[in-house]
């Protein structure tokens, strides 16, 4: 039930902000949104280390809605960002890598992490920092996102002529 109705609230806000936050700044402004979703759902990457049910839920559910949130921004952007030419075929690569990622790398970088750090079969922690570098990845990776596709700031400048003959030095 936690999962289904963070995910539902998750998703629903997600557009909601998605699309203010293209109103206040376009495309950058959606990316913008994403990364303000992803910052927030940083510190809930620390729901293994609760030590009870009431904290290990609040945290889990917060990070499953910001997840839905930042997810459906993200593929928003997709459809603003991306070229007609190249959605499909960019949707489908992200799609294939996050489950790749989500069912193959991560699992195995929660166990690798455990056993050369010396915790064993406790993931708590393994998790947790797994957990945290993957959100800060994203962050990083929306506010990267949000720089490449903001307008310049500098005004258009002429592209140069040949100099004229007085500019011209004979050094």
């Amino acid at each position: 039930l936690l999962l289904m109705a963070a995910g539902l609230v998750g998703v629903v806000s997600g557009g909601l902000l998605g699309d203010f936050g293209q109103r206040l700044g376009g495309r950058a402004g959606l990316l913008g949104a994403a990364a303000l979703v992803a910052a927030l759902s940083t510190p809930m990457a620390c729901f293994p280390l609760m030590t009870t049910v009431q904290g290990f839920a609040t945290l889990l559910g917060l990070l499953i809605l910001f997840g839905a949130a930042a997810g459906i921004i993200g593929t928003a952007a997709f459809t603003v960002v991306i070229p007609n030419e190249l959605r499909g075929f960019s949707l489908s690569l992200v799609g294939t890598l996050s489950i790749v990622v989500a069912f193959g790398v991560a699992p195995t970088l929660v166990s690798f992490v455990a056993q050369v750090s010396g915790y064993g079969d406790d993931i708590r922690v393994p998790l947790t920092a797994v957990g945290l570098v993957t959100s800060i990845a994203g962050v990083a990776s929306y506010l990267l996102a949000m720089r490449a596709v903001r307008p310049s700031l500098l005004p258009s400048l002429p592209t140069p002529t040949a100099l004229p003959p007085s500019a011209e030095s004979t050094h």
